[in-house]
């Protein structure tokens, strides 16, 4: 029971993002919206989705985000033999 109102405590103090705000980010701010980290020239990766839920979600990754997506999905096939 203490965890539980410990975790509605701290979800009440930390604003989460959902995927309704990011696409009316993008939406607003085209193409990959108001969100990115670094300079756009940082940036190496362009991902999308399908749009099947109105617009395509968008967004860029740098050398290093795109080696740590690479080091999980090599940890999932792993577990996966």
């Amino acid at each position: 029971m203490r965890r539980s109102r410990a975790w509605r405590s701290f979800a009440a103090r930390v604003p989460f993002t959902v995927k309704q705000e990011l696409n009316e980010d993008q939406v607003a701010h085209p193409p990959y919206g108001s969100n990115l980290t670094y300079p756009i020239g940082r940036y190496t990766r362009f991902c999308q989705t399908s749009g099947t839920s109105g617009h395509p979600m968008r967004w860029l990754d740098t050398p290093e985000s795109w080696d740590w997506v690479l080091g999980n999905w090599s940890k999932v096939f792993e577990a996966a033999e």
